[in-house]
């Protein structure tokens, strides 16, 4: 149920498993601008007893421990939309009008997009919908209105089913290429299993939101067992080979994951990514040498004035020339490459279109370890309010991580599908180098038991709060500048992450 949570939230951090913690943001061009720039700023609060520091923590392992996914935003459609015939940008009537097409390799490529696009979205909106049932009963607590919802909700997808499942009985009818008959069948079975994923999360839920939830449940549960029965009748998959084993049951995630990347490959787009290293290392390493050896033409031409070119002290003065101009060469590129790190982020990513042949965006993104006294005042403002309800007034000695991301957006003249234009950034990282140096997750604590007079031994967690203080900066459509600021705790231990807290301003 969790997991399942978790998956409708945008816009917050939340678990991705034990060690991993997870942002999804969307960025959207403004078509008033031509280069849309969203600005994401992380300062993460590190206590000392972590031994977390610039000696123990390089940049090359931050940039290690963290994971930037870059992808197009799902188109937004409603479900009745999906399965409205008279919508033009509705994957399922896009189809409809390329199955009496001729099958040419563009034309094939073109279904297989559609099919693909079409799974992202019937799972997206089936993912919104449902989040919106969430929102609505959990304040109203009505059970009237969300059997009316679920009754609706069930309803649109009895619609939509049947029209997809028509479609492709037609395409079999018509086209044989395997691949196109193959992608038929996958896709059939990603959306049955969303489907009964999604559903299968809601039924859970019910429970917590009212008390009377037997029609609720036949609804839902009439949808999921036709789901199933045709899982098992229709896409026929492969049967388990031995149930008592403990494989019995690897293939179903294993297969799972491979639909989820088969489907996501029509919003994925290729990047190119490079460091600093690689952009300006060469750079600087020539300017470094240049000036080297410009000094110790000047000094060899000055010497040749004073001593004759065959003594010995002319020799021996230029060896040791030789040896200072190797070492102010080194020292030299030192300087210049800190003095780079100031002004250049540490790594840019380019994101090409999917035909690769225009630069739909940039993503920069810069880290370093900094001081308290050199935190903004803002940034230091929202870190002492409400630090902790625990000895409120104890100054806590940690270490400040900075990391900065700048997703700059082009405006494309000529999109090739206006459909998808927004991107998905999926930031993840793990903190598990965070703790190397932790104690034991749980700690014997002695005391006494006031009843029997007797001590008592009980085993206390041990964690660790890592707070992270979240700026976000974009123009909004007026050109005015927006600011968001949200601050998060994690709650962790030797195991992993046990928790996050979303604290409020």
């Amino acid at each position: 149920m969790e997991t399942f949570l978790r998956e409708l939230e945008i816009g917050d951090i939340h678990i991705r498993d034990k060690w991993q913690f997870e942002l999804k943001s969307e960025f959207f061009p403004n078509a008033e601008l031509g280069v849309s720039i969203y600005t994401q700023e992380f300062y993460l609060f590190i206590p000392n007893a972590l031994q977390v520091n610039e000696e123990t923590y390089s940049k090359s392992q931050f940039y290690q421990d963290q994971t930037n996914l870059i992808r197009y935003k799902t188109p937004e459609f409603e479900l009745s939309e999906l399965s409205d015939k008279n919508n033009i940008k509705s994957p399922l009537t896009r189809l409809s009008t390329l199955k009496d097409l001729p099958q040419t390799e563009e034309n094939i490529s073109n279904i297989e997009n559609e099919l693909k696009l079409f799974g992202n979205i019937f799972r997206s909106s089936l993912r919104e919908r449902i989040l919106r049932i969430f929102e609505q009963n959990a304040s109203s607590q009505n059970a009237d209105i969300l059997e009316k919802e679920v009754d609706s909700l069930c309803h649109e997808i009895g619609i939509l089913r049947n029209l997809q499942t028509d479609l492709f009985h037609l395409y079999l009818d018509k086209w044989f290429v395997p691949e196109v008959r193959s992608h038929l069948a996958y896709l059939d079975e990603f959306i049955s299993n969303s489907v009964d994923y999604q559903l299968t999360g809601l039924l859970e839920r019910f429970p917590s939101l009212v008390t009377s939830t037997d029609k609720i449940n036949a609804k839902i549960l009439s949808v999921l067992i036709k789901e199933n029965q045709h899982r098992k009748e229709i896409l026929r998959l492969p049967p388990t080979q031995d149930d008592n084993s403990d494989s019995k049951n690897e293939w179903i995630l294993y297969r799972s994951g491979l639909l989820n990347k088969f489907v996501l490959d029509a919003l994925l787009l290729p990047i190119a990514r490079s460091s600093l290293d690689q952009r300006f290392r060469h750079l600087i390493g020539s300017i470094s040498a240049g000036i080297a050896m410009l000094f110790f033409l000047l000094l060899i031409a000055w010497q040749g004035q004073v001593f004759l070119i065959n003594s010995l002290p002319f020799i021996l003065i230029t060896v040791i020339l030789y040896i200072l101009k190797d070492r102010m060469k080194d020292r030299l590129k030192a300087l210049s490459y800190r003095q780079f790190l100031k002004w250049f982020s540490d790594y840019t990513t380019d994101i090409y279109s999917p035909n690769g042949r225009s630069i739909l965006g940039k993503l920069l993104e810069s880290f370093s370890f900094v001081k308290e006294h050199k935190l903004p005042k803002e940034i230091m403002k929202i870190r002492k309010r409400e630090f902790h309800s625990i000895l409120e007034t104890v100054k806590r000695p940690e270490q400040v991580i900075y990391y900065k991301k700048v997703m700059k957006l082009y405006r494309i003249a000529k999109p090739i599908d206006h459909r998808r234009n927004a991107l998905n950034l999926i930031f993840r990282f793990n903190i598990s180098n965070f703790l190397r140096m932790a104690d034991n997750p749980t700690q014997e604590y002695v005391t006494t038991n006031p009843a029997t007079q007797e001590l008592h031994k009980i085993e206390l967690p041990k964690v660790y709060h890592v707070n992270i203080i979240m700026k976000n900066t974009y123009v909004l459509s007026n050109l005015s500048t927006k600011v968001e600021l949200k601050k998060f705790r994690l709650i962790i231990d030797k195991n992993g992450i046990r928790r996050i807290e979303l604290v409020k301003q």
